[in-house]
């Protein structure tokens, strides 16, 4: 019978982790179960996996055609994805990859509760135990923020995923001191760096927990050891992260160019756009939801009447622990932490904006989204909840008792009741002779009122969840397969001899096949590298016919047209490729297919402020042309509310309408095809009349076979005065589309490095590049002879030179990028605002090292933080080695010594029955 408890106790231990795993799949299903890919926005999942991709992407700080790189960020994930795609290929990898990252984002905050409780003493056993964490985690894995469950797992969920084992480890080792939780701290925050947020939330609750130790105990010695151990875990996490601090702050220090430009306090603060970014009032923090806005796509208020009990409970817990200061603490920090993530919102938004504009480099630039700040809240409350069930389960059913007992007494008088109260009685006793004692008394309430509490907290914040997952996850991130023809184009390019890069026009979506937005497809997808094409458009491209000059120095020698991007309706580029004199086609594609045939699409009907019947508009059009310009006229009648309000006769700047075209089904002003204002009115009455709309346009490769007509009368500020009304469903013709594809080359190429004669482009910019009669030649007085590209940070150049020269790297430009001859260092000049230069004076055959400077930090990080993980890995070990030996070495020094028996001694008989 001694296996049982064992038993038991696994079963325990296992049931969270299968429960945390289940409710990920479910809520993931729509992404995990059809076939395709599931990708949309910025994750990029369609990326071949491959070791090729880690070396190309994670392993330098310069991205060929696009400048410094902060991809050593993502290299945890990189690797996962890697090792995954090795063992079931592509497609279950970033299906199993996404599964693993919810389950993850349910498990850690599980474990870090535990660690945290336990350490604290707070739970009365190891059901208490199990029941608060299991309810912490559930809390955080079902929060309608983490981005694990309604974001595709981005880079942010590292983030939000281990944010509490940093907590719980930092604090473990602030009051214990043990390596083990130091190492702990560390490795995290490796995992954490994907997205480096975590030292601001850390830093913010590790400080918060010193002030708060510091005031509970006084003394010295707390002091001392407070700072010992913190300046430990400062230290551990520099140097375990030196792999991309180092770089980093090396590229802002330098002023290296790209995102280290833009990631300035004075580009990303203001304001306006600081009141804009701050989406969360403070109570839509502290009900763990959100109130209806616009970011990319409608946000519906996701919480409710029933949304309440989350403060509730948590408050009841911080009561019923009130002689305990670490629940004090929980309840600091979470007021602490939705005081922040509120941002600019009152009632202490307006010290927000000082504090992230008075702080330097990308510091405060990251700091411009406070929402970023929600994990302290979700942690917190995922605490305080779990703490909560227990009291607020032994006070429900006390207070019960009591209710019960005195209606009892009130009703004893009535025979019936007394009847049937006796009756309840022996059934009672029946039932705990037949299946045991715990269904009798007490024990059979508390479950069920725990399982009501349970229900009770994670219901509103589940179904906030869901309402996200329906109106965003589950539609935009749909699996999708990648059209055939770019592996196509792919293969092309991979035959295609020389160094050389490409240019993509259009980039992002959405796609003809994937009618939400991409954003670097198919850049990022490319077998070359690429240089984005918002480097030609709208200008220069749509005012010279010698782009080939200007892609000469960005290093292209193919740019390749495709037309399934519905991103830019109207746009001409291909007339403008085609007027090029320096480019000309060397291979076309052409596909044909068969629109989705969507006239059967239900209307979203349940969506608030749209109207399907009676409305005020008509139309004689039925269908439009794809790719044509059109004009829609469309009678209307002023509503008598409207009259009633003063709206009435001649359209003006303060009254009019609105059309909007939708994909059918839909009203998603994310997708939304087209929209226009009235052109000319023409009365035939004070309130009717109609309407002529100029400029009504669907793309030549739109995907479906109809679109949805809506209107509505605004007034001057493009507030709606009546609802959204549908007008109607058109067609789309033809019923057959082509999407076409055309590879460019660009005549003018000189190479990937390629030589200038002195004073060539120095001094000037692109406009005089295109004007002038410059030529994209090589000097007469030097040739490159081999160009060795050891990474995308480092060229070795072999040139014969006859006299000075300019020798031209085509990289943006870049003040890292030097060039190591014997005779010294040379520092990079801009060569037309695009190139980097270097201007030499040497002659003869010159071996010539082209190196980015941030390469070399990163690589000093990367060997320090390899040192640092092997260093702390080994003293953690000889640590625990020396404990063991201690532990060992005391159990020797205890002998046993027997002691003889005198006659006059009893010695007990043991007991061997009752």
């Amino acid at each position: 019978m001694q296996p049982r408890p064992v038993s038991r106790e696994i079963a325990l231990r296992l049931l969270y982790p299968v429960v945390a795993l289940v409710v990920s799949f479910f809520l993931l299903y729509p992404l995990l179960v059809p076939p395709g890919i599931p990708f949309q926005g910025d994750e990029t999942y369609y990326i071949p996996w491959t070791i090729a991709t880690v070396q190309r992407y994670n392993l330098q700080t310069w991205a060929s055609g696009r400048g410094p790189s902060t991809d050593m960020l993502t290299i945890v994930p990189t690797l996962t994805l890697t090792g995954l795609r090795f063992l079931v290929g592509q497609e279950f990898a970033v299906k199993g990859y996404l599964l693993f990252m919810a389950w993850l984002s349910g498990i850690i905050p599980y474990i870090s509760t535990k660690a945290l409780l336990t350490h604290w003493r707070l739970t009365r056993g190891k059901l208490h135990l199990e029941l608060a964490a299991s309810v912490g985690g559930l809390v955080y894995l079902l929060f309608f923020s983490n981005q694990a469950i309604v974001a595709g797992s981005n880079n942010f969920v590292w983030n939000y995923a281990f944010f509490p084992i940093l907590v719980s480890s930092l604090i473990i080792f602030l009051d214990s001191g043990k390596t083990g939780q130091l190492l702990v701290f560390g490795i995290s925050s490796i995992l954490a760096s994907p997205q480096p947020f975590w030292p601001f939330l850390v830093g913010i609750v590790g400080l918060s927990y010193i002030v708060f130790e510091l005031v509970q105990n006084r003394h010295l010695s707390k002091l001392v050891s407070l700072a010992k151990n913190s300046s430990f875990a400062v230290g551990v996490a520099l140097v375990f992260n030196a792999f991309w601090i180092i770089p980093i702050s090396a590229g802002y220090l330098f002023s290296a160019g790209s995102n280290f430009q833009l990631y300035t306090t004075s580009r990303l603060i203001s304001p306006a756009d600081l009141d804009f970014l701050s989406f969360w009032n403070l109570t839509d923090v502290l009900l763990l939801g959100e109130g209806a806005h616009y970011f990319f796509w409608y946000h519906p208020q996701n919480y409710g009447l029933l949304s309440i009990v989350i403060p509730l409970l948590a408050s009841a817990a911080i009561i019923a622990y009130r002689r305990t200061p670490q629940v004090t603490f929980l309840g600091a920090t979470l007021l602490l932490g939705a005081f922040i993530t509120s941002g600019s919102n009152e009632p202490f938004g307006f010290l927000y904006f000082p504090l992230a504009s008075g702080l330097p480099y990308g510091a405060g630039a990251i700091l411009r989204n406070p929402t970023k700040f929600v994990p302290i809240v979700t942690f917190s409350y995922g605490l305080l909840l779990g703490l909560s069930i227990v009291p607020a389960s032994h006070k429900i059913e006390s207070v019960t008792r009591i209710v019960v007992t005195r209606l009892r007494g009130r009703l004893s008088g009535s025979a019936g009741l007394h009847t049937l109260d006796s009756k309840i009685g022996t059934l009672r006793v029946l039932l705990a002779r037949r299946f045991g004692p715990r269904l009798d008394g007490g024990r059979l309430v508390n479950p069920l009122i725990v399982l009501g509490l349970v229900l009770l907290v994670l219901t509103p914040i589940a179904n906030g969840t869901i309402l996200d997952l329906q109106g965003y996850t589950w539609q935009r991130y749909y699996p999708t397969a990648i059209p055939p023809r770019y592996d196509t184009l792919n293969n092309w390019l991979i035959g295609q001899p020389g160094d050389y890069k490409v240019m993509w026009v259009p980039t992002g979506g959405p796609f003809d096949w994937k009618p939400y937005d991409v954003s670097a497809f198919p850049d990022l997808y490319s077998a070359k590298p690429s240089v984005p094409f918002a480097n030609i458009y709208p200008s220069p491209l749509n005012s010279t016919n010698q782009i080939g000059r200007m892609l000469s120095f960005l290093g292209v020698e193919y740019v390749i047209y495709h037309n399934d991007s519905i991103a830019y309706p109207g746009v001409p580029f291909l007339q403008e490729l085609l007027a090029q004199k320096d480019l000309r086609i060397v291979q076309s594609y052409n596909d044909t297919f068969k629109p989705l045939d969507s006239s059967q699409k239900p209307f979203p009907t349940s969506t608030s402020g749209v109207e399907f019947s009676n409305a005020p508009f008509q139309t004689s059009t039925s269908s439009l042309v794809r790719g044509r310009v059109s004009n829609l006229t469309m009678q209307y009648t002023v509503p008598q509310n409207l009259v009633n309000q003063g709206f009435h006769g001649q359209f003006w700047d303060g009254f009019g309408i609105l059309i909007q075209g939708f994909p059918s089904g839909s009203v998603d002003v994310a997708s939304r095809i087209f929209f226009a204002t009235v052109a000319s009115q023409t009365l035939t009455g004070d309130t009717t009349g109609s309407a002529l709309f100029n400029g009504i346009g669907v793309p030549g490769n739109y995907p479906e076979s109809t679109i949805d007509l809506y209107a509505n009368f605004y007034d001057g500020s493009y507030r709606q005065l009546t609802p959204l009304f549908l007008v109607a469903r058109l067609s789309l013709s033809p019923d057959r589309m082509t999407n076409q594809y055309l590879v460019f080359k660009n005549n003018d190429f000189g190479g990937s490095v390629f030589t200038q004669n002195p004073g060539a482009g120095q001094n000037e910019t692109v406009t005089g590049l295109l004007a002038g009669n410059t030529t994209v030649l090589s000097s007469s007085a030097a040739s490159v002879t081999n160009v060795d590209q050891v990474g995308n940070a480092e060229f070795d150049v072999t040139v014969y030179a006859t006299a000075p020269f300019v020798l031209v790297l085509a990289e943006p430009y870049d003040r890292l990028w030097s060039a190591y001859l014997s005779s010294g260092q040379l520092g990079s000049v801009p060569i037309y605002q695009l190139s980097n230069g270097f201007v030499i004076s040497q002659t003869g055959t010159l071996t010539i090292r082209l190196y980015y400077g941030l390469q070399g930090y990163f690589t000093i990080g990367g060997w320090l933080s390899m040192g640092g993980l092997a260093g702390a890995l080994v003293v953690s070990i000889l640590l625990s080695r020396r404990r063991r030996a201690r532990l060992v070495q005391s159990s020797k020094t205890v002998s046993l010594v027997q002691v003889p028996v005198s006659a006059d001694v009893v010695v007990p008989v043991e007991s061997s029955g009752d």
